[in-house]
Protein backbone atom coordinates (compact mmCIF):
# COMPACT_ATOMS: atom_id res chain seq x y z
CA UNK A 1 0.00 0.00 0.00
CA UNK A 2 2.79 2.41 0.93
CA UNK A 3 4.59 1.54 -2.30
CA UNK A 4 1.48 2.36 -4.36
CA UNK A 5 1.02 5.66 -2.51
CA UNK A 6 4.65 6.53 -3.16
CA UNK A 7 4.20 5.88 -6.90
CA UNK A 8 1.05 8.08 -6.99
CA UNK A 9 2.82 10.90 -5.18
CA UNK A 10 5.80 10.51 -7.51
CA UNK A 11 3.57 10.90 -10.59
CA UNK A 12 1.76 13.92 -9.09
CA UNK A 13 5.09 15.53 -8.29
CA UNK A 14 6.36 14.89 -11.84
CA UNK A 15 3.24 16.45 -13.41
CA UNK A 16 3.48 19.54 -11.16
CA UNK A 17 7.17 19.89 -12.03
CA UNK A 18 6.46 19.69 -15.78
CA UNK A 19 3.72 22.32 -15.55
CA UNK A 20 6.03 24.56 -13.54
CA UNK A 21 8.85 24.19 -16.08
CA UNK A 22 6.40 24.72 -18.93
CA UNK A 23 5.23 28.02 -17.50
CA UNK A 24 8.80 29.20 -17.15
CA UNK A 25 10.32 27.96 -20.39
CA UNK A 26 7.29 27.59 -22.62
CA UNK A 27 7.75 23.79 -22.82
CA UNK A 28 4.08 23.21 -22.07
CA UNK A 29 1.68 26.02 -22.82
CA UNK A 30 -1.95 25.45 -23.60
CA UNK A 31 -2.19 29.14 -24.53
CA UNK A 32 0.18 28.59 -27.43
CA UNK A 33 -2.25 26.11 -28.99
CA UNK A 34 -5.11 28.62 -29.03
CA UNK A 35 -3.97 30.48 -32.16
CA UNK A 36 -3.58 28.68 -35.51
CA UNK A 37 -0.34 28.84 -37.46
CA UNK A 38 -0.34 30.84 -40.69
CA UNK A 39 0.03 28.24 -43.42
CA UNK A 40 -1.52 29.99 -46.41
CA UNK A 41 -2.87 33.30 -47.56
CA UNK A 42 -6.39 31.87 -47.74
CA UNK A 43 -6.20 30.48 -44.18
CA UNK A 44 -4.81 33.79 -42.96
CA UNK A 45 -7.59 35.86 -44.51
CA UNK A 46 -10.19 33.72 -42.78
CA UNK A 47 -9.21 34.79 -39.27
CA UNK A 48 -7.23 38.03 -39.24
CA UNK A 49 -9.10 41.32 -38.81
CA UNK A 50 -9.43 44.25 -41.19
CA UNK A 51 -7.58 47.00 -39.34
CA UNK A 52 -8.54 50.53 -40.31
CA UNK A 53 -6.05 53.34 -40.00
CA UNK A 54 -3.82 55.82 -41.81
CA UNK A 55 -0.85 54.72 -43.92
CA UNK A 56 1.64 57.27 -45.21
CA UNK A 57 5.21 57.28 -46.44
CA UNK A 58 8.41 59.29 -46.46
CA UNK A 59 10.35 61.24 -47.68
CA UNK A 60 8.72 64.33 -46.15
CA UNK A 61 6.73 62.64 -43.39
CA UNK A 62 8.12 64.56 -40.42
CA UNK A 63 5.17 66.88 -39.79
CA UNK A 64 2.58 64.12 -39.88
CA UNK A 65 4.57 61.93 -37.48
CA UNK A 66 5.20 64.81 -35.10
CA UNK A 67 1.48 65.59 -35.14
CA UNK A 68 0.64 61.98 -34.17
CA UNK A 69 3.11 62.07 -31.26
CA UNK A 70 1.66 65.40 -30.15
CA UNK A 71 -1.70 63.70 -29.57
CA UNK A 72 -0.29 62.19 -26.36
CA UNK A 73 -2.17 63.59 -23.38
CA UNK A 74 -1.18 61.03 -20.73
CA UNK A 75 1.53 58.65 -21.90
CA UNK A 76 3.94 57.82 -24.71
CA UNK A 77 5.85 54.52 -25.02
CA UNK A 78 8.42 54.02 -27.77
CA UNK A 79 10.53 51.12 -29.04
CA UNK A 80 13.16 52.14 -31.58
CA UNK A 81 16.59 51.15 -32.82
CA UNK A 82 17.92 54.69 -33.28
CA UNK A 83 16.92 58.18 -32.12
CA UNK A 84 18.85 61.21 -33.37
CA UNK A 85 16.30 63.59 -34.94
CA UNK A 86 16.40 66.98 -33.16
CA UNK A 87 12.74 67.87 -33.70
CA UNK A 88 11.66 64.70 -31.90
CA UNK A 89 14.01 65.47 -29.03
CA UNK A 90 12.42 68.92 -28.77
CA UNK A 91 8.94 67.39 -28.86
CA UNK A 92 9.77 64.88 -26.11
CA UNK A 93 11.02 67.73 -23.93
CA UNK A 94 7.74 69.61 -24.46
CA UNK A 95 5.68 66.52 -23.64
CA UNK A 96 7.70 65.83 -20.50
CA UNK A 97 7.23 69.42 -19.35
CA UNK A 98 3.49 68.92 -19.86
CA UNK A 99 3.64 65.97 -17.44
CA UNK A 100 3.28 63.25 -20.11
CA UNK A 101 4.80 59.96 -18.89
CA UNK A 102 7.34 58.70 -21.43
CA UNK A 103 9.02 55.29 -21.60
CA UNK A 104 11.67 54.52 -24.21
CA UNK A 105 13.20 51.16 -25.14
CA UNK A 106 16.19 51.76 -27.39
CA UNK A 107 19.21 49.83 -28.67
CA UNK A 108 22.42 50.84 -26.92
CA UNK A 109 24.91 48.71 -28.89
CA UNK A 110 23.99 49.23 -32.53
CA UNK A 111 25.70 47.44 -35.42
CA UNK A 112 28.90 49.35 -36.29
CA UNK A 113 28.02 51.96 -33.68
CA UNK A 114 30.00 55.16 -34.07
CA UNK A 115 28.28 57.14 -31.33
CA UNK A 116 26.31 55.95 -28.29
CA UNK A 117 23.07 57.81 -28.91
CA UNK A 118 21.39 55.79 -26.14
CA UNK A 119 23.65 57.57 -23.65
CA UNK A 120 22.91 60.91 -25.28
CA UNK A 121 19.14 60.44 -24.90
CA UNK A 122 19.60 59.16 -21.36
CA UNK A 123 21.66 62.20 -20.37
CA UNK A 124 19.28 64.60 -22.12
CA UNK A 125 16.09 63.50 -20.35
CA UNK A 126 17.13 61.54 -17.24
CA UNK A 127 16.49 64.43 -14.86
CA UNK A 128 12.74 64.35 -15.69
CA UNK A 129 10.88 62.24 -13.12
CA UNK A 130 8.34 61.20 -15.75
CA UNK A 131 10.97 59.83 -18.20
CA UNK A 132 12.36 56.29 -18.15
CA UNK A 133 14.71 54.59 -20.63
CA UNK A 134 15.93 51.00 -21.01
CA UNK A 135 17.99 49.01 -23.48
CA UNK A 136 17.18 45.41 -24.46
CA UNK A 137 19.42 43.71 -21.90
CA UNK A 138 16.43 42.30 -20.00
CA UNK A 139 14.86 41.15 -23.31
CA UNK A 140 17.90 38.99 -24.20
CA UNK A 141 17.69 39.94 -27.87
CA UNK A 142 20.62 40.79 -30.16
CA UNK A 143 19.05 44.13 -31.09
CA UNK A 144 15.81 45.90 -30.28
CA UNK A 145 15.13 46.73 -33.93
CA UNK A 146 11.35 47.19 -33.61
CA UNK A 147 9.90 50.61 -34.41
CA UNK A 148 6.56 51.39 -32.80
CA UNK A 149 4.97 53.86 -30.43
CA UNK A 150 1.95 53.79 -28.12
CA UNK A 151 0.31 57.21 -27.97
CA UNK A 152 -2.41 57.11 -25.27
CA UNK A 153 -4.90 54.69 -26.88
CA UNK A 154 -3.42 54.76 -30.38
CA UNK A 155 -0.36 53.14 -31.93
CA UNK A 156 2.12 53.89 -34.72
CA UNK A 157 4.04 51.05 -36.40
CA UNK A 158 6.72 52.14 -38.82
CA UNK A 159 9.72 51.00 -40.84
CA UNK A 160 11.58 54.17 -39.82
CA UNK A 161 13.96 54.99 -37.03
CA UNK A 162 13.69 58.41 -35.39
CA UNK A 163 16.43 59.90 -37.57
CA UNK A 164 16.63 62.76 -40.05
CA UNK A 165 17.22 60.45 -43.04
CA UNK A 166 14.13 58.40 -42.16
CA UNK A 167 11.88 61.41 -42.70
CA UNK A 168 13.65 63.31 -45.48
CA UNK A 169 15.71 60.97 -47.70
CA UNK A 170 14.46 57.39 -47.21
CA UNK A 171 11.46 55.49 -48.48
CA UNK A 172 9.69 54.52 -45.24
CA UNK A 173 6.12 53.61 -44.27
CA UNK A 174 4.03 54.50 -41.23
CA UNK A 175 0.71 53.07 -40.05
CA UNK A 176 -1.36 54.79 -37.36
CA UNK A 177 -4.52 53.30 -35.84
CA UNK A 178 -6.60 53.23 -32.68
CA UNK A 179 -7.69 49.60 -33.08
CA UNK A 180 -8.30 48.45 -29.49
CA UNK A 181 -7.19 44.84 -29.85
CA UNK A 182 -3.90 45.61 -31.59
CA UNK A 183 -3.20 48.46 -29.15
CA UNK A 184 -3.74 46.18 -26.14
CA UNK A 185 -1.47 43.53 -27.64
CA UNK A 186 1.30 46.04 -28.35
CA UNK A 187 0.92 47.45 -24.83
CA UNK A 188 1.36 43.96 -23.39
CA UNK A 189 4.40 43.31 -25.59
CA UNK A 190 5.96 46.63 -24.58
CA UNK A 191 5.26 46.02 -20.88
CA UNK A 192 6.74 42.51 -20.96
CA UNK A 193 9.81 43.72 -22.85
CA UNK A 194 10.19 46.50 -20.29
CA UNK A 195 10.09 43.99 -17.44
CA UNK A 196 12.08 41.29 -19.26
CA UNK A 197 9.19 38.83 -19.19
CA UNK A 198 8.53 36.18 -21.85
CA UNK A 199 5.98 37.00 -24.54
CA UNK A 200 3.51 34.20 -25.20
CA UNK A 201 1.54 33.46 -28.33
CA UNK A 202 -1.64 34.46 -26.49
CA UNK A 203 -0.19 37.98 -26.02
CA UNK A 204 0.10 38.52 -29.78
CA UNK A 205 -2.91 39.82 -31.73
CA UNK A 206 -3.63 37.77 -34.90
CA UNK A 207 -2.64 40.75 -37.07
CA UNK A 208 0.73 41.07 -35.32
CA UNK A 209 3.90 39.05 -35.61
CA UNK A 210 6.78 39.32 -33.17
CA UNK A 211 10.36 38.22 -33.84
CA UNK A 212 11.93 35.99 -32.82
CA UNK A 213 8.75 34.33 -31.53
CA UNK A 214 6.54 33.56 -34.52
CA UNK A 215 7.87 35.41 -37.55
CA UNK A 216 10.18 33.10 -39.54
CA UNK A 217 7.72 30.23 -39.95
CA UNK A 218 4.95 32.64 -40.93
CA UNK A 219 7.07 34.45 -43.52
CA UNK A 220 8.33 31.22 -45.07
CA UNK A 221 4.85 29.68 -45.28
CA UNK A 222 3.33 32.78 -46.83
CA UNK A 223 6.01 33.07 -49.52
CA UNK A 224 5.53 29.37 -50.28
CA UNK A 225 1.75 29.79 -50.48
CA UNK A 226 1.74 32.84 -52.80
CA UNK A 227 -0.36 31.96 -55.83
CA UNK A 228 -0.36 35.03 -58.08
CA UNK A 229 2.06 37.81 -57.06
CA UNK A 230 4.71 39.04 -54.62
CA UNK A 231 5.80 42.67 -54.22
CA UNK A 232 8.73 43.43 -51.91
CA UNK A 233 10.40 46.65 -50.79
CA UNK A 234 13.32 45.97 -48.47
CA UNK A 235 16.81 47.13 -47.64
CA UNK A 236 18.38 43.80 -48.59
CA UNK A 237 17.70 40.06 -48.84
CA UNK A 238 20.43 37.81 -47.50
CA UNK A 239 18.80 35.00 -45.51
CA UNK A 240 19.63 31.75 -47.39
CA UNK A 241 16.26 30.13 -46.75
CA UNK A 242 14.28 33.16 -47.97
CA UNK A 243 16.54 33.51 -51.02
CA UNK A 244 15.85 29.88 -51.90
CA UNK A 245 12.07 30.19 -51.38
CA UNK A 246 11.87 33.34 -53.50
CA UNK A 247 14.02 31.66 -56.15
CA UNK A 248 11.56 28.77 -56.23
CA UNK A 249 8.68 31.23 -56.67
CA UNK A 250 10.49 32.94 -59.54
CA UNK A 251 10.67 29.57 -61.30
CA UNK A 252 6.95 28.80 -60.78
CA UNK A 253 5.21 32.20 -61.11
CA UNK A 254 5.39 34.40 -64.18
CA UNK A 255 8.35 36.70 -63.68
CA UNK A 256 6.20 39.80 -64.21
CA UNK A 257 4.27 38.81 -61.07
CA UNK A 258 7.30 39.11 -58.78
CA UNK A 259 8.82 42.53 -58.23
CA UNK A 260 11.52 43.40 -55.69
CA UNK A 261 12.70 46.95 -55.00
CA UNK A 262 16.04 47.40 -53.20
CA UNK A 263 18.48 50.27 -52.71
CA UNK A 264 21.25 50.54 -55.29
CA UNK A 265 24.15 48.94 -53.41
CA UNK A 266 26.89 46.51 -54.44
CA UNK A 267 25.33 43.75 -52.35
CA UNK A 268 21.98 44.14 -54.11
CA UNK A 269 23.55 44.36 -57.58
CA UNK A 270 24.68 40.76 -57.21
CA UNK A 271 21.10 39.71 -56.47
CA UNK A 272 19.82 41.64 -59.47
CA UNK A 273 22.25 39.75 -61.71
CA UNK A 274 21.05 36.46 -60.21
CA UNK A 275 17.31 37.22 -60.56
CA UNK A 276 17.31 39.57 -63.61
CA UNK A 277 16.42 43.23 -63.94
CA UNK A 278 12.80 42.38 -64.75
CA UNK A 279 12.39 41.16 -61.16
CA UNK A 280 14.83 43.24 -59.08
CA UNK A 281 14.84 47.02 -59.48
CA UNK A 282 17.64 48.94 -57.78
CA UNK A 283 16.66 52.47 -56.74
CA UNK A 284 19.13 55.28 -56.04
CA UNK A 285 16.67 57.82 -54.59
CA UNK A 286 14.86 57.70 -52.29
CA UNK A 287 16.97 55.23 -50.34
CA UNK A 288 14.87 52.09 -49.80
CA UNK A 289 14.83 51.50 -46.04
CA UNK A 290 11.21 50.31 -46.16
CA UNK A 291 10.36 46.76 -45.10
CA UNK A 292 7.17 45.86 -46.94
CA UNK A 293 5.70 42.83 -48.71
CA UNK A 294 2.38 42.35 -50.52
CA UNK A 295 1.21 38.79 -51.17
CA UNK A 296 -1.38 38.05 -53.89
CA UNK A 297 -2.68 41.65 -53.70
CA UNK A 298 -4.47 40.62 -50.48
CA UNK A 299 -2.14 40.80 -47.47
CA UNK A 300 0.24 43.69 -46.90
CA UNK A 301 3.02 43.35 -44.34
CA UNK A 302 4.51 46.43 -42.71
CA UNK A 303 7.42 45.48 -40.50
CA UNK A 304 10.76 46.42 -39.02
CA UNK A 305 12.71 43.38 -40.27
CA UNK A 306 15.33 43.09 -42.94
CA UNK A 307 15.43 39.75 -44.73
CA UNK A 308 18.27 38.36 -42.61
CA UNK A 309 18.63 35.49 -40.18
CA UNK A 310 19.52 37.83 -37.33
CA UNK A 311 16.37 39.91 -37.85
CA UNK A 312 14.05 36.92 -37.75
CA UNK A 313 15.83 34.68 -35.26
CA UNK A 314 17.48 37.01 -32.73
CA UNK A 315 16.06 40.56 -32.80
CA UNK A 316 12.91 42.10 -31.41
CA UNK A 317 10.97 42.99 -34.54
CA UNK A 318 7.28 43.88 -34.97
CA UNK A 319 5.04 43.27 -38.00
CA UNK A 320 1.45 44.15 -38.73
CA UNK A 321 -0.73 42.41 -41.34
CA UNK A 322 -3.05 44.73 -43.26
CA UNK A 323 -5.87 43.70 -45.61
CA UNK A 324 -7.78 46.98 -46.01
CA UNK A 325 -8.21 47.46 -49.79
CA UNK A 326 -7.62 51.21 -49.70
CA UNK A 327 -4.37 50.78 -47.75
CA UNK A 328 -3.18 48.14 -50.25
CA UNK A 329 -4.17 50.39 -53.15
CA UNK A 330 -2.10 53.26 -51.71
CA UNK A 331 0.93 51.02 -51.20
CA UNK A 332 0.73 49.72 -54.77
CA UNK A 333 0.46 53.27 -56.09
CA UNK A 334 3.69 54.24 -54.28
CA UNK A 335 5.39 50.98 -55.27
CA UNK A 336 4.51 51.42 -58.95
Amino acid sequence: MKKQQSIVFLWIGLIIALIFLGNIFGVISFEQKSKPELFSVVDTLSWIEIISGIIYSSPWSMDQTLWIFQQAKNSLSIQTYEFTEKRFKTLLKELLENNIDIKLVMEDKKYQQFKNTFKEIQNLFSWYDNFEIKNDKQMKTTYVHSKFALIDSGFLIQTANLTHSSFFTNREYFFYSQHTGVYQSLATIFDKDWKGESIRYSDIHPNLLVCPINCRSVLEHLIESAKSSILIQNQYIEDPRLLWLLGEKISTLWTEKIHVQLPDTDKNKALQQQWWKTIVKLIKKPYIHAKMMLIDDQILYLWSINFSANSMDNNREIWILLTDKMIIKKFKYIFN
